[in-house]
């Protein structure tokens, strides 16, 4: 469990709630996708600093948080 400002009701709208609001500097590498790992499902999101270089992979499991919105 964590605890997120963003109006996030689950991983799934956060990591949604990341690629429609990356600053202006982050570009997006790969779209919010489902993937599978060890037979896990998995939505994949990727994004990159095309200025420092930088790659940033985010993985969550659709179970894996539930999100304060009041915290």
């Amino acid at each position: 469990m964590f605890f997120t400002l963003v109006p996030a009701g689950n991983a799934t709208e956060l990591i949604n709630y990341m690629k429609d609001n990356l600053q202006a500097d982050y570009k997006v590498e790969m779209a919010p996708r489902q993937t599978r790992i060890a037979d896990r499902s998995f939505t994949l999101f990727a994004y990159w600093s095309p200025v420092a270089q930088f790659h940033w992979y985010v993985l969550v499991l659709k179970s894996a948080a539930t999100l304060c919105k009041s915290c």
